[in-house]
């Protein structure tokens, strides 16, 4: 799942869509990708941890997630509240 609603700083004065711009254009999926660089596992947990609450949310809800009407994916897929009569 990925999510991107806004950016603002971060609790310690950070911008993260400036971070987050940077990495994406300097550092993600590049030639120079190495298993060298730093890894930041406090991070990873946050974002691990955060995707496991979106993730319990949605399983544990009182309604069964459903496709926006015209969802690419839920025509392609099918599934609760897609138009399957153009699912194919």
């Amino acid at each position: 799942m990925f999510l991107v609603t806004g950016w603002g700083e971060t609790a310690d004065g950070q911008d993260g869509g400036a971070i987050f711009r940077e990495f994406l254009g300097k550092t993600y999926h590049k030639p120079h990708d190495s298993l060298d660089q730093s890894i930041n596992y406090q991070a990873g947990a946050k974002f691990a941890y955060v995707n496991w609450l979106i993730l319990d949310a949605v399983a544990n809800g009182d309604e069964r997630p459903t496709w926006n009407e015209g969802d690419f994916f839920g025509r392609a897929f099918g599934g609760l509240g897609a138009d399957l009569d153009t699912a194919r």
